[in-house]
């Protein structure tokens, strides 16, 4: 800071200089102050303080809240491709055409890709994209190498509708609702893996597929702006054109029993397994039928049906699952050294049963046990047979299957009918036991055996017509979801019969198309709908050397011999 002079130091030195000579007389009388004299020089600077101690740091103040994102902004347009230089290894492919919706051409300013896709339609590479202009025409440049294909699309999407066609010709490609509906007609003639791929089809198929299409809409006067409807009708009107140029092919030979995908649900008991003919049968815990219900509607078919009886030990309630929506799985249970499996398959065509017994043996020795199946009827004292497979009215070891009914054949508890197969044994009682069925199992050494029957509950009245049932156990449907080592291992007799199977490859039939396989000696039928790529499959049994007609919705048709 500035040094400064003190007042009372200044007002002494200016007074001194006004004093007179001679003596000293006395003092005189103080006179007025003088005027202030000049302020004084500044006197030099004083030395610098100390720095003084730093003070502490303030706490941090807390972070405010985050705000909220702002949404992403929508992806720019890719620029379209520059043009390659002039190397000489090939001319720029120029790809145009026109957007038209249900209503006409597109606008102006609507954006355009061009994409390769793989058999599933997803986008698998882009190669550039441009505008339409006011007429809804497009030219985009592609790379060299690259050419008119199926796998090769143009895509767009006008007011939320979206529009794609294969280029199927570098120029004037039409892209609108028929060659959108193709592009998914042919993707689902080719989903299936190991079928058809859009490879299959070249740009003069897919120009003829379009052409017909557009034709067949217009005739049919399909309403462009519905994507659903256009693409049913190509399918229904060219639908067999898409499949004859896949190349899908029809083929015929011996049936064989695939084995059951294991698609299971745990179920709590009783359960009631409802067949496609309509019956009811309420399985309890431990296997048995506990009532059963006719198609219609008759009641008490059973008091306990189909009890299993191992070693002299009955089958116990066990945990179950169903297999596939229509089999029961209980089990396994360890009797007389097996494990023991019950499976209780509910007919999905008709009004049967059927039961698998498997029995599993996991030691080095074989097993011999003796079996029984044993069923209690609803008619009680009033059951009586009322057909057999030897024609007699006498259920015995001469039969493979007996049926009941009450003593009002008219009504009342409905008919009961089994169907065991070769026995040990078979006894036809009453009370509480009027069929017995016994089996000695002889159980290979870490090997399987199995018992393969089947029951009923059928209306009243009896008809022959009502045991011709019993017949379909020669046809494959009954066969459905078994699994071919229980097949295999079983001691009823079961056997497939002469079964031929039709194999449609991907593409063979137009999607969806129904199928249907005539026998021509008998003018029996088997029908099917086809796989949304064209697939099918049809079961037919017959003699070899039988021909069979396959026909279908599309308009194909062709003759094979059954081998």
């Amino acid at each position: 800071m500035k040094f400064r002079i003190p007042m009372t130091l200044a007002m002494t030195v200016a007074l001194g200089t006004f004093a007179c000579g001679g003596d000293e007389g006395p003092a005189g009388a103080t006179g007025p102050a003088g005027p202030t004299g000049p302020a004084g020089a500044t006197g030099p600077a004083g030395p610098t303080g100390m720095n003084g101690t730093n003070g502490t740091d303030g706490m941090n103040g807390t972070d405010g809240t985050d705000g909220t994102d702002g949404t992403d902004g929508m992806d720019g347009m890719d620029g379209m491709d520059g043009r390659d230089g002039m190397d000489g290894n090939g001319a720029i492919t120029e790809v145009a055409g026109t957007v038209a919706t249900a209503n006409g051409a597109a606008a102006d300013g609507y954006p355009v890709f061009l994409v390769a896709i793989d058999d599933l339609g997803e986008v698998i590479g882009q190669f550039g994209g441009t505008l339409t202009d006011a007429t809804g025409a497009f030219a985009l440049s592609v790379d060299d190498g690259v050419t008119a294909n199926s796998r090769l699309v143009v895509f767009t999407e006008v007011d939320g509708v979206p529009l794609s066609a294969s280029v199927t010709s570098t120029a004037g490609l039409a892209v609108d609702p028929v060659s959108t509906g193709v592009l998914q007609a042919i993707i689902l003639v080719t989903e299936t893996a190991g079928g058809r791929t859009l490879r299959d089809f070249t740009p003069m198929e897919l120009g003829d597929v379009y052409t017909r299409g557009a034709a067949a809409l217009a005739t049919a006067g399909t309403d462009l702006s519905d994507p659903v409807a256009v693409l049913n009708d190509l399918i229904a009107n060219v639908g067999g054109v898409i499949a004859d140029y896949s190349g899908g092919m029809i083929t015929i030979g011996q049936f064989m029993l695939p084995i059951p995908p294991d698609v299971s649900t745990p179920v709590t008991f009783e359960f009631n397994l409802v067949t496609g003919g309509g019956a009811i049968y309420d399985i309890q815990g431990d296997g048995e039928l506990d009532d059963g219900r006719s198609a219609g509607g008759q009641s008490d078919a059973c008091d306990d049906c189909f009890e299993l009886n191992v070693g002299g030990s009955v089958f116990p309630s066990s945990p179950g699952v169903l297999e596939d929506g229509n089999e029961l799985r209980i089990g396994p249970a360890s009797m007389s050294g097996l494990l023991v499996t019950r499976r209780v398959w509910g007919d999905p065509t008709g009004d049967l049963l059927r039961y698998t017994e498997t029995f599993v043996n996991p030691t080095a020795a074989a097993i011999t046990v003796t079996v029984s199946i044993e069923h209690n009827l609803g008619a009680d004292s009033g059951a009586q047979v009322i057909g057999t497979s030897s024609g007699d009215l006498v259920g015995d070891i001469n039969d493979v299957w007996v049926a009941f009914d009450d003593a009002n054949l008219s009504g009342g508890d409905p008919i009961t009918a089994f169907w065991f197969g070769a026995a040990t044994s078979v006894t036809v009682g009453t009370g509480t036991e009027q069929l017995v069925v016994t089996y000695d199992l002889v159980v290979p050494a870490n090997g399987r055996s199995s018992i393969i029957h089947f029951g009923a509950a059928f209306n009243d009245p009896p008809s022959p017509a009502t045991l011709a049932e019993l017949d379909r156990l020669s046809t494959p449907e009954v066969f459905e979801g078994l699994h071919p080592a229980d097949l295999a291992a079983n001691v009823t007799g079961l056997a497939l019969p002469n079964v031929s199977a039709l194999n449609g490859e991907a593409g063979s039939v137009a999607s969806f198309a129904d199928v249907t396989v005539t026998r021509t000696g008998t003018t029996a039928t088997s029908m099917t709908q086809a796989a949304s790529d064209g697939s099918f499959q049809v079961i037919v049994s017959g003699a070899s050397g039988e021909t069979v007609t396959v026909t279908a919705t599309d308009g194909t048709n062709a003759m094979f011999t059954l081998p």
